[in-house]
């Protein structure tokens, strides 16, 4: 065989069209869509923990602040409950009749 011969190589000749390895473009093309349909579905589920997260801290500040509230209002509401015992500890006598009365 010669080198010049231009059939003695399958694929040399310019009139013969080249075979090509066939590919399954739909498949490559799931993939893709398969991989953004994915890191969507997980971006969508960060949002989702992240609203939750911040909605639990806003919540918890809340309840803490209530709790800070109800803390002051009993600290008050004990600070007069002893006073007005050391008053009427005070306008007792020994007038038994007024002490039936007071107590």
């Amino acid at each position: 065989m010669s080198t010049n011969n231009p059939y003695s190589n399958p694929g040399s000749n310019p009139n013969q069209p080249q075979q090509t390895p066939s590919t399954n473009q739909s498949s490559g093309g799931g993939n893709k869509t398969g991989f953004i349909v994915a890191i969507a579905i997980l971006a969508i589920a960060a949002i989702a923990l992240l609203v939750t997260t911040i909605t639990q801290s806003k919540a918890k500040t809340e309840l803490a602040s209530s709790l800070s509230e109800t803390e002051q209002l009993k600290k008050e509401l004990e600070e007069q409950y002893y006073s007005a015992l050391s008053e009427l500890e005070e306008m007792r006598t020994s007038n038994d009749e007024l002490n039936a009365f007071i107590e």
